[in-house]
C-alpha cells in the first residue's frame, strides 16, 4: 500500500494529514459504504487540546454551522459535523474530537499558482485571473445574500478572503473556503468596534481599524487578491504586520497595469472600484462586481473557459499532479483493504521491519509485498539489532514509533501515471504532449509502476534520442528507476545500489531523494561520515526534509555531538513532523545524557501528548519517576 497508514474514524478512513493550523488539522479522507459507495473528503479536526477551550470549541463549531448553510459551485461544500467520542488517538484525558467533513479540492490554492508562476516566469493570464475572481466574486454574492430557515438575512461577511482561501481544481473550478472567522452580523456579539480578525494584508481600512464591517470589507479584500493576481505581485508587504498594517490604513494603490502592461484599461477600473477606501464608493455588493467581470469576459474574442484554467495549472504543476494522482489511487486502496478486513493498510510490516536507526518511510515504491525484499532483508537484519539494543537502550537513541495516522510521513515522491500525463488541449504540440502521446513512454511508466525497473529504464533510454525538448521528464523518471532498482539491491549489492543512487543525482541534480536514500545505505553499511554528507546534501536541496534531519540527529546523539543532535531533533519537532514524538523521545535521550531529567521529563510528557501509546517514551517516563513498569502515570 506505499507506506499509506490508515485510521478508522466513525465512517470515514482517514489517509494522509495534508494540513495543520493553529486550531484544526486536516485529513485527505474516503467515506466507504455499502453497495461500492465511495467519496474522497476533507476531515478538519479541532486539536485535541483546543477541544476543553469553549471559545475554540465555539469558533469550529460556528465555522460548520454557517458554512453548511452555503451550497453554491463556487463554495467548499461542508458535508458533515461531529463529534467522535472514541477517538484512539486523543491524549489521556480528553473526552472527544469535534470535527467537519467537506468537500476535497483536488487542486491548487491561487496563492500556490501565483507563486508557481513566478518561480516558472508563467504569470496568470489577466483574462484567467478575471476567471477566478468572478468564482470568487458568485460563491460571495451568495454567501452576502443567504437567508436562515425563517427567511431572515443572515448578512454573512467571510472577513478572511485571501489566496490561500480561492482553491482551483485540476479540473480548473474555482472555490471559496474557511469561513473559520466568517460573522453573521445579526447572530454576533464579536463584530462590535475594536474587533481586529483576519490577514493584516488582505484586510479593508475599516477591518483594519476595528470597526464593524458589511460585505463591501469582502468585495475589498477581493480587489486585493484581483490586484496581486493581475500585477504578479503582492500589494501591501513589508518588514513588520504594523508595517503593512500602516499601508492598509493609509492605501496608496496604482492601477495593476503600472506593473504589468498586457493588464487592459477595463480590468483597472474594475479592480480600483474595488479598492475604493470608502465603502460606499465600491461596488455595492459582490452580484454588481460579478456582472462586470462577466462583461468584459463576453467581450473578449474567445471566452477563456474552465480548459484554458485547467491547462494553465497543468503547465504549471503537471508533474506534481502525477504524483498527487497517484497518491490519492494508493490511499483509496490502502483504505479498501482496512474497511473489508483485507489487512491493516501495511502498518504491521512497516512497524515491524524499520531500520532500528531510522524514523524514516520506506520508498513509496517498495512497500507491495512482492517487492520488500531489498528493504526487508536490511529491516530483518537490523530488527534482530533492535531487540537487543532494546534491552540496555536507554540513555541511547530509540526505536521510532510510528502509528496512526498522525505520523504517517509526507508524500515526497510517487510513481506518476501514465494516463494523467495526457491531459492538455493546446493548438501547437508541446514537447511533453508528444512524449505523452508516445507509446513507449507509457510503456516506460507501466513499468515503473510495476517495479520492473530494468525495462523501465531501457525503455526510457531509447525515448530520449526522439524527445530532446522533454530530456527533463525523461530523466526524471529515469532517476526513479534508480532510486527504486537500489532499494532491491541494497541488502545484497550496496555498492551497486550507491552506484544507481549517484546517478540518479546526476540524472535529477534538483531532487532530495536520492542523496537522503543514499544516506540510508550508508547508515546500514555503518559509513556514518559518508552518510552525513549525503543526509547534508539532501537537506541542501529540501531543508524540510524531516526524515533527513531525525537520521542525521541519530548519528550525532550516537557519536557524542549531543548539541548537535538536540538542534536537528528539535528542528524536527519544530516542523510538526510526522516523527514529531520521536524527536521528543530523543531529545529527553539528550538531556538526560546532560543530567538534566527534568527536561527529559518535559520532552516525553511532549511526546505522549502527540502519541499517547508511544511504548519507548512511556517506558523513560517510568524510570525517570521511579515508578514500576505499568504504573500510573502522575
Amino acid at each position: 500500500m506505499g507506506g499509506v497508514r490508515v485510521t478508522r474514524f466513525g465512517e470515514y478512513f482517514l489517509t494522509r494529514r495534508v494540513a495543520l493550523g493553529g486550531m484544526a488539522e486536516l485529513y485527505r479522507a474516503r467515506k466507504i459504504g455499502p453497495a461500492g459507495f465511495e467519496k474522497l473528503v476533507a476531515i478538519k479536526r479541532l486539536l485535541p487540546h483546543l477541544a476543553a477551550d469553549a471559545e475554540f470549541r465555539t469558533m469550529f463549531l460556528n465555522e460548520a454551522r454557517l458554512a453548511s448553510l452555503l451550497n453554491h459551485q463556487n463554495i467548499a461544500q461542508v458535508y458533515d459535523l461531529g463529534r467522535m467520542e472514541d477517538d484512539e488517538s486523543l491524549p489521556e484525558g480528553h473526552q472527544g474530537t469535534y470535527f467537519i467533513a467537506m468537500e476535497y479540492v483536488f487542486g491548487k490554492s491561487l496563492a500556490e499558482i501565483l507563486r508557481k508562476g513566478q518561480e516558472r516566469g508563467l504569470p496568470l493570464p489577466p483574462e484567467l485571473a478575471t476567471r477566478i475572481i468572478l468564482a470568487g466574486a458568485a460563491g460571495l454574492a451568495y454567501a452576502h445574500a443567504r437567508r436562515d430557515e425563517h427567511n431572515q438575512p443572515l448578512e454573512l461577511v467571510h472577513r478572511d478572503v485571501s489566496p490561500q482561501n480561492l482553491l482551483i481544481s485540476y479540473e480548473g473550478e474555482t472555490k471559496l473556503v474557511d469561513f473559520g472567522i466568517a460573522k453573521a452580523l445579526s447572530h454576533s456579539t464579536t463584530t462590535q468596534p475594536g474587533t481586529l480578525k483576519g490577514k493584516f494584508g488582505y484586510m479593508s481600512p475599516e477591518q483594519a481599524r476595528g470597526e464593524s464591517v458589511d460585505r463591501r470589507a469582502d468585495i475589498y479584500s477581493l480587489g486585493i487578491v484581483f490586484w496581486e493576481a493581475l500585477a504578479d505581485r503582492r500589494l501591501f508587504v513589508g518588514d513588520s504586520d504594523a508595517a503593512v498594517l500602516n499601508q492598509v490604513l493609509n492605501p496608496k494603490i496604482p492601477a495593476p497595469s503600472t506593473h504589468r502592461p498586457e493588464v487592459p484599461a477595463e480590468l483597472d477600473a474594475i479592480c480600483l472600484r474595488c479598492l475604493e477606501p470608502d465603502p460606499n464608493r465600491r461596488y455595492a455588493d459582490a452580484q454588481d462586481l460579478a456582472e462586470d467581470l462577466e462583461g468584459y469576459l463576453h467581450s473578449l474574442g474567445s471566452y477563456p473557459s474552465t480548459y484554458s484554467l485547467r491547462n494553465h495549472l497543468y503547465e504549471l504543476f503537471g508533474e506534481e499532479i502525477s504524483n498527487e494522482t497517484q497518491a490519492i489511487e494508493e490511499e483509496l486502496e490502502a483504505a479498501r483493504a482496512v474497511a473489508e478486513g483485507r489487512d491493516d493498510g501495511g502498518q504491521a510490516w512497516i512497524a515491524a521491519r524499520q531500520p532500528a536507526m531510522e524514523a524514516t518511510r520506506v520508498l513509496p515504491s517498495q512497500t507491495k509485498t512482492r517487492n520488500r525484499h531489498g528493504w526487508l532483508a536490511i529491516g530483518m537484519a537490523l530488527l534482530a539489532a533492535g531487540f537487543a539494543l532494546a534491552l540496555w537502550l536507554w540513555p541511547r537513541a530509540p526505536l521510532p514509533q510510528r502509528s496512526g495516522a498522525e505520523h504517517d510521513p509526507p508524500a515526497r515522491q510517487a510513481a506518476p501515471a501514465a494516463e494523467a500525463e495526457v491531459v492538455q488541449t493546446v493548438t501547437q504540440p508541446k514537447p511533453l504532449d508528444l512524449l505523452a502521446a508516445d507509446q513507449r513512454w507509457i510503456k516506460a511508466l507501466r513499468a515503473l509502476r510495476e517495479k520492473q525497473y530494468d525495462m523501465a529504464l531501457e525503455d526510457l533510454a531509447a525515448l530520449a534520442p526522439d524527445h530532446p525538448g522533454a530530456l527533463g521528464a525523461i530523466r526524471r523518471q529515469q532517476a526513479e528507476a534508480l532510486v527504486g532498482r537500489a532499494a532491491n539491491r541494497t541488502a545484497q549489492a550496496p555498492d551497486m545500489a550507491l552506484r544507481d543512487l549517484a546517478e540518479a543525482a546526476k540524472l535529477a541534480p534538483d531532487w532530495a531523494e536520492p542523496p537522503f536514500q543514499s544516506g540510508r545505505v550508508h547508515t546500514y553499511l555503518k559509513q556514518n561520515p559518508k552518510a552525513l554528507v549525503d543526509y547534508q546534501r539532501a537537506l541542501e536541496l529540501d531543508p524540510n526534509l524531516d526524515v533527513a534531519l531525525f537520521n542525521r540527529g541519530y548519528i550525532h546523539l550516537e557519536e557524542g555531538r549531543l548539541a548537535e543532535a538536540a538542534a536537528d531533533f528539535q528542528r524536527v519537532a519544530d516542523l510538526g513532523s510526522p516523527h514529531a514524538a520521536d524527536a521528543q523521545v530523543n531529545l529527553a535521550v539528550v538531556n538526560a545524557r546532560l543530567g538534566q531529567p527534568d527536561k527529559a521529563k518535559d520532552h516525553l510528557r511532549a511526546a505522549l501528548t502527540l502519541n499517547p501509546n508511544h511504548k519507548q517514551a512511556l517506558s523513560y517516563l517510568q524510570k525517570l519517576e521511579g515508578r514500576p513498569a505499568g504504573g500510573q502515570r502522575r
